[in-house]
């Protein structure tokens, strides 16, 4: 009887992990890819959030300096950009103006980036000197 019992459990518990086991993700690879930019391009009419001027894609500033930042550190390195912190975000019609900052009486520049807050296009990377 015990035998039966801890088979069942068994089973029981190897049903439970089947079900949670990760699964293989299907891709739709490159082509798939090309096509769907091709596509995008072409038709100005098919569905896209980023098009929706009502809604801000990129609505708060903890996200706007997310986005923000890989391009800064590429450009400028991740140390340099993380020295200016804290940044400067500001909303302004629609547009992410985030600026970095440096310590009182150091001299220098500092980075700015401005994103499009509808559609996440940079519009500008500059850095003073």
């Amino acid at each position: 009887m015990k035998q039966v019992l801890a088979i069942a459990m068994l089973l029981i518990a190897a049903a439970t992990y089947a079900q949670d086991a990760p699964k293989e993700h299907v891709t739709q690879g490159r082509g798939h890819a090309k096509e769907q930019l091709k596509l995008s391009l072409a038709d100005t009419t098919l569905h896209n959030a980023a098009k929706n001027t009502e809604q801000l894609l990129i609505a708060k500033k903890d996200v706007a300096i997310s986005i923000a930042e890989p391009y800064l550190f590429s450009i400028y390195g991740k140390d340099a950009i993380i020295g200016e912190k804290p940044y400067e975000a500001y909303l302004i019609d629609n547009y992410w103006v985030i600026l970095g900052t440096l310590p009182e009486g150091m001299m220098g520049g500092v980075f700015l980036i401005i994103l499009d807050a509808t559609n996440g296009r940079v519009v500008r990377i500059t850095h003073g000197k």
